[in-house]
């Protein structure tokens, strides 16, 4: 605005001291018209770094949210462990019981039945000692209990299984048995367990 006056006040002063154009007077003044203005670019001002300067590091911010690194390497994805097939089962169970004269129902056999599974645990323990664990086997004794009970003698040991010192353990997991006061006094049970390895 105030360049707009300033022109038009320009203009008018000559006219008022008789320096109208065509009157021939020097000392009427020079009237020049302002430079027009430049125009200003919209455009944001960009700057340049100055030759040899060392660009600044991305910020920790810039680098989370590239889009470079936002994806995770495919080299990097975690690979599943691989599952090692079951091992087979190694089964024991009773394979016989007799009860020296009798009776050799269920009921008289239930006592001296659970006895011994309570050391099946012992005897599984000792077939590691096995030369051939893929095949089984039987393990028989003759169990001599006093009319008190307690601990058995063993007497005439059945078995075809070989192995380090696998009848040794397997005898000293059946002495380990204490057993309760027979019905009838001093009893021999003759029993057999059978070791087999299922899937």
């Amino acid at each position: 605005m105030w360049s707009s006056v300033s022109a038009l006040l320009g203009a008018l002063i000559p006219v008022f001291i008789g320096c109208a154009p065509g009157s021939g007077r020097s000392e009427c003044p020079v009237v020049r018209q302002p430079a027009p203005a430049t125009p200003v670019s919209s455009s944001p001002a960009v700057s340049m770094p100055a030759p040899g300067a060392v660009p600044a590091a991305p910020t920790p911010a810039a680098v989370a949210t590239s889009p470079a690194a936002a994806v995770p390497s495919s080299s990097a994805a975690a690979t599943p462990a691989s599952t090692a097939s079951a091992l087979p089962e190694l089964k024991l169970h009773l394979a016989g019981m007799h009860i020296g004269g009798g009776p050799n129902d269920d009921a008289t056999k239930r006592p001296f039945i659970q006895a011994i599974e309570g050391a099946y645990e012992a005897m599984r323990a000792c077939y590691k000692r096995s030369e051939e664990p893929s095949r089984g086997g039987t393990f028989g004794v003759d169990l001599k209990i006093a009319h008190q009970g307690g601990k058995p003698e063993l007497q005439q040991v059945r078995t075809a299984m070989k192995g380090d010192g696998l009848r040794e353990c397997l005898e000293g997991a059946f002495r380990g048995i204490s057993f309760a006061p027979p019905p009838k006094g001093p009893t021999v049970v003759s029993v057999s367990v059978k070791f087999s390895l299922g899937q």
